[in-house]
């Protein structure tokens, strides 16, 4: 129904309202969160949507560094941050250490691998494993015998 106003003209009063912000959105949909400084958008009707008022909630792969000994999470894209910017705390994991690396055939796990932290979240055997110790270089003691047999 349209307002009846009192004079000849009707005035601002009569007929307006001051048009919501989206300061009035409590919620959004899941994977969506309120927009920055939601009271500074205006919005076109007399409720706000959340077309207006929402947008997509970012993902870690908006993270463009990690703090040391830190690397971004694997599949960034797939990490959706809790608010409009994410943290290294959601996106970025612990550097991986040689501690947990198999070693192929022939090579052991060098020394202190707890020590030694890996270049990408898997380490490789180029940085973890060195050649495995032969008899050929072992010198034996007094009243000892080789069993190394060129």
């Amino acid at each position: 129904t349209s307002t009846i106003c009192r004079g000849f003209d009707c005035t601002p009063e009569e007929c307006c309202v001051a048009a919501p912000t989206c300061a009035t959105v409590t919620s959004c949909p899941t994977n969506k969160l309120l927009r920055r400084d939601p009271t500074s958008t205006i919005c076109r009707g007399l409720d706000c949507t959340p077309e207006e008022c929402c947008v997509a909630a970012p993902t870690c792969a908006t993270v463009t560094s990690c703090p040391t000994n830190k690397l971004l999470r694997r599949d960034p894209t797939s990490t959706i941050c809790r608010g409009l910017d994410c943290t290294p705390e959601e996106c970025c994991v612990a550097v991986p250490t040689c501690e947990t690396m198999t070693c192929p055939a022939k090579t052991v796990l060098q020394l202190n691998p707890s020590s030694k932290i890996c270049r990408a979240l898997d380490c490789t055997s180029e940085e973890c494993c060195i050649p495995a110790p032969t008899c050929a270089t072992r010198a034996c003691g007094l009243g000892m015998v080789s069993v190394y047999k060129p």
